[in-house]
């Protein structure tokens, strides 16, 4: 049982709530002091507000309301860009630095549902200790500090605010907590586009719980938290639930047996009456929720399927190649929850302890359940548990602290010091690896593009770049962040192939057929649409002469290569250099990036414990020696030192101090050769900015022209 909250324990848990997230805040800014180190926070003397895709895709939203244009997709609006709409609009602070300020204010919220967790079952002083360690709680502050706008910032805050109000309803059922707790679960799906999932975990695990209590506010509150989880628009669903609430308030319903008990003391319906009426409006969800989302949500988190499909063949999944929905073993995921292995131990012990001596606190399981589960879910999923296992550390430890010898209160000072410690160390590290989405550089690209491209165009990047692309240009891509299919075959065979004709063609070709259609399928299942001889098409588009389709007003189209892309080009390779009709890879290039450990007149050595021979032009790794073909060492891209070797082997690219060793595969891909020599075919392309961080060129639009000067 919670402790009674009277009106003075109220105003001391508003009073240390306040004062906790103003230490929270503190900690979080913190992150200012890097700010003046180096010149790769700003750009013009402003802020660069983009460390993240998602802040990109948000600040895009953002960007297009503030232009007075409708949304780019008005189904999929949410309240993150919202936010960020009326914040610009209605206050000092211009979008970037509201991207960059908003995740410190609303991440250190979720101080306010801990600390009401917390405090009616602890003492002052270790519940405003577990409010302080959620705030900035391990991993938690990684996808939340300075600059990380994203929906994380709040999803925590939503979470326990349900739980908080859930545990409340439980002990003290009432009409007044389900319509707060129905709100809050609106607005955690309006704010978080896969908030469903996780509101309807939470939901029926208390209706699990709460079932044969045979308390009927409960059941009446069943009912207008299942509507608000109903597949309609939030607007639909908020009339609902008002007209409902207004029913059961002012007795609208009276006259049926179900509803009379609210304002006259007669003998409460039976609970099978309202257990058919939740099963009907579940029911409801069951028919009417889109079982293409279910899917999705099972392909993206638990099943994970290792290829796409699209007619007769297969493609590279793409969720099985991102660091942050890998499977992950515990070690890894144990230090997100908690920072180290015996805090994570004594956290858990802690919460299974409050369990038992508190069971009203299982509502919270399945917080805990996404938590643990990270390393299948996703290790971004780990932020869910945090706060319960903060509160779990603090629980054991106020237990062992005021009932324990002198000894033990001095053990646990000293654990929990330890635990703030470590977790403002956490955050300072955080803070020192933490950097702009792009460089100062990289923007000034993007900038350069979008003051010479047609609103319409289309620019060709790997997905990774897709929502930072759209937040400094304003264009389109065929893959980004949020999409990112079988199409990634075309832009990885793109950059990766050899002839500058396909690279070319595939450009115009794939991208003319997506916007034709107006991006509502895969471009590359239209192309199979018209042409199901996929390898025939691409020995089609390799030929200097292709026949076209006439094509009106197609776009223009831009590459843009950021340095990121060289860093990734063996997950990029993973996405064409494969068997197309079983998906698995032919791994047919070599690639690796080396740090410089140490090097003398004849030897060259590498943190990972492989070498370079220099005498003998080898390169060591692994027990064996690799012929090496040529060394090249860029000074600038228009002057580098070549070095020759064998007639044939690998090549090294000594490149800004590191060292990129790559087969011939690899070596004369379109991606090496632009990015590192800036070499690629004037009659095709068209320099638009070529930087030592990012080269963009542009698709010469008249096609025929293009290939009769190539002649």
């Amino acid at each position: 049982m919670f402790n009674p909250i009277s009106s003075h324990r109220f105003l001391s848990l508003a009073f240390l709530s306040f004062l906790a997230f103003l230490l929270v805040i503190a900690v979080r800014l913190l992150f200012l002091q890097q700010l003046d180190a180096t010149t790769s926070f700003t750009l013009d003397g402003e802020l660069i507000s983009i460390y993240t895709p998602d802040a990109a895709l948000y600040g895009y939203y953002a960007q297009t309301l503030l232009a007075g244009e409708p949304h780019p997709h008005p189904f999929n609006r949410h309240l993150i860009e919202t936010l960020l709409f009326y914040v610009v609009s209605y206050s000092p602070l211009n979008l970037d630095q509201a991207l960059f300020i908003l995740p410190a204010l609303l991440a250190s919220l979720v101080v306010l549902p801990v600390m009401g967790l917390a405090y009616s079952i602890m003492p002052p002083f270790f519940a405003m200790l577990a409010g302080v360690l959620a705030g900035i709680g391990y991993g938690f502050y990684s996808r939340s500090h300075l600059g990380y706008y994203d929906t994380d910032v709040l999803n925590v805050f939503f979470v326990y605010l349900i739980g908080w109000l859930l545990i409340r309803q439980h002990l003290r059922p009432s009409l007044h907590l389900g319509i707060a707790i129905a709100i809050t679960l609106l607005l955690f799906q309006a704010w978080y586009h896969s908030a469903w999932p996780i509101a309807l975990a939470l939901v029926g695990f208390f209706i699990i719980i709460d079932f044969f209590r045979n308390r009927t506010p409960c059941y009446a509150s069943w009912l207008m938290w299942l509507i608000v989880l109903m597949p309609f628009d939030w607007e639909y669903r908020l009339v609902a639930l008002a007209i409902l609430y207004a029913s059961l308030q002012t007795g609208a319903y009276l006259k049926h047996r179900g509803f009379s008990y609210i304002t006259h003391n007669k003998r409460p319906p039976k609970r099978i009456i309202w257990g058919v009426l939740a099963g009907l409006v579940a029911l409801g969800i069951a028919l009417l929720i889109d079982l293409q989302l279910v899917r999705y949500y099972l392909d993206r988190y638990i099943t994970r399927p290792e290829f796409y499909q699209a007619g007769d063949y297969v493609f590279t999944y793409t969720m099985n190649t991102i660091s942050e929905s890998k499977f992950r073993d515990y070690p890894f995921i144990t230090k997100l929850l908690s920072g180290h292995p015996i805090i994570f131990i004594t956290s858990l012990i802690g919460v299974l302890w409050l369990f038992y001596k508190r069971p009203v606190f299982l509502i919270l399981l399945p917080a805990l359940f996404i938590g643990l589960l990270a390393f299948q879910f996703g290790a971004r999923f780990h932020i869910y548990a945090v706060p319960l296992l903060i509160i779990g550390l603090s629980y054991i430890a106020a237990q062992l602290f005021y009932h324990g010898p002198g000894l033990v209160k001095l053990g646990v000072l000293g654990v929990m010091g330890w635990a703030l410690y470590l977790s403002i160390s956490l955050v300072m590290a955080i803070n020192q690896s933490a950097k702009p989405f792009f460089t100062p550089l990289q923007i000034e690209a993007l900038h350069t593009l979008k003051s010479q491209a047609a609103k319409g165009s289309y620019v060709v990047t790997w997905w990774d770049y897709g929502w930072p692309v759209w937040y400094y240009t304003g264009l389109n891509t065929l893959i980004d962040n949020g999409q990112h299919h079988q199409d990634n075959f075309i832009v990885s065979k793109l950059f990766l192939t050899h002839n500058p004709y396909l690279t070319f063609h595939l450009g115009h070709y794939f991208y003319n057929l997506f916007h034709q259609h107006q991006g509502r399928e895969p471009a590359i299942n239209l192309a199979l649409a018209e042409q199901p001889d996929l390898p025939k098409l691409l020995n089609a588009l390799a030929e200097k002469d292709v026949n076209w389709p006439t094509i009106h007003q197609a776009p223009d189209k831009f590459i843009f290569l950021p340095f990121q892309m060289v860093r990734a080009i063996n997950t990029i390779a993973k996405f064409s250099d494969i068997d197309l009709t079983s998906g698995l890879p032919k791994n047919t290039g070599a690639f690796a990036r080396l740090q410089l450990q140490n090097e003398t007149p004849t030897m060259i050595y590498f943190t990972d414990g492989s070498a370079i021979d220099k005498k003998r032009r080898e390169y060591q790794v692994g027990g064996q020696r690799v012929p090496i073909q040529t060394i090249y060492r860029t000074h600038s891209t228009q002057s580098r030192t070549v070095i020759l070797g064998h007639a044939q082997g690998v090549s090294v690219i000594i490149h800004q101090g590191q060292f990129f060793i790559m087969n011939e595969t690899f070596f004369h891909s379109m991606l090496i050769q632009l990015y590192f020599f800036e070499r690629f075919n004037t009659a095709l392309f068209e320099p638009i900015a070529l930087n030592p961080q990012a080269k963009v060129l542009r698709f010469n639009p008249d096609i025929d022209a293009a290939k009769q000067q190539a002649r």
